[in-house]
């Protein structure tokens, strides 16, 4: 395996490997790799031999024949195992020091390899004439046809590229838009009072209403936007029982002469996301001289 810079320079030769190589990066630069030997390497972005784990076998942390291998934004290591003893796919996935932290078979194909993330930490792999998109937990979102995929990468805007091998000829790259509830940024909703008492005060909650579409949430950022200028301030702003969890970090802005509350909030790492829906923040504002309806 050879490293080259931006430029296409070669910078090292990185070991030997036996027969078909698998291959992923995390965002430290480190590079881990996958083979026929049945274990996996981790390298440091200078060449490093950094860990390894691994060996022949169908228990946990053991292979029989990785047919892909990936890392998420998290640092956590997916490998792709076919020949399991239900001759199935299984997926086995590792902390970044390569320690085993849970499985998932999927008994739907024999072929099942690749791996490539989206910026939600789903895995995208292909098999069996299909692409197939699951959770980080090993949850299938869906599925779709594409004739013989023998490659496939997804970029940070949700395209999928599959390159197609149309019976091992010519070889195709198909791109793919995943849109509605397969890739698509859940909607907000901001709840507040049917009616306030002049010069009063009142909450308005700010929900994630679609809890369906909401999958490994980890952060997010809005503005909350009000016509009534020079009637309406900023108070406070209240975190309790925040969908996203206790001890939240988030940054807010009140800008009550131009009408917009600008609020950013995530979770803390190495934590991971979550999924639903709920409420996120509850912001007080008053009510100088009139009702608000």
């Amino acid at each position: 395996m050879q490293k080259f810079d931006s430029s296409g320079q070669p910078l090292y030769l990185l070991g030997n490997f036996s027969r078909t190589v698998f291959l992923g990066t995390d965002r430290s630069g480190n590079v881990y790799v996958a083979d026929a030997s049945n274990r996996v390497q981790k390298f440091s972005s200078s060449g490093s031999l950094v860990a390894q784990w691994g060996s022949a076998g169908t228990g946990d942390g053991q292979f029989t024949n990785p047919t892909g291998i990936g890392v998420d934004s998290r640092g956590f290591v997916y490998v792709v195992d076919r020949g399991a003893s239900n001759g199935h796919t299984r997926i086995q996935k590792f902390d970044p020091s390569g320690k085993f932290v849970s499985r998932w078979p999927y008994g739907g194909t024999p072929d099942l390899a690749g791996a490539s993330f989206d910026r939600f930490d789903n895995i995208y792999m292909r098999g069996d004439g299909k692409t197939f998109k699951f959770t980080s937990d090993g949850v299938i979102l869906s599925s779709w046809n594409c004739t013989d995929p023998t490659g496939i990468s997804v970029d940070a805007n949700g395209h999928v590229y599959v390159t197609s091998g149309w019976g091992h000829g010519d070889q195709r790259v198909h791109v793919y838009k995943i849109v509605g509830t397969d890739y698509s940024i859940p909607s907000l909703e901001a709840v507040s009072p049917p009616s306030v008492a002049k010069g009063g005060e009142f909450e308005v909650a700010v929900t994630v209403k679609d809890s369906l579409r909401t999958l490994n949430m980890f952060g997010i950022g809005f503005e909350l936007n009000f016509s009534n200028t020079s009637y309406v301030d900023f108070v406070s702003a209240d975190t309790t029982g925040c969908f996203l969890g206790g001890g939240i970090l988030y940054v807010l802005s009140a800008d009550d002469a131009s009408g917009k509350v600008s609020v950013g909030m995530s979770r803390k790492a190495p934590e991971s996301g979550v999924t639903g829906g709920g409420t996120l923040i509850k912001l007080k504002v008053s009510n100088r001289t009139f009702c608000a309806r």
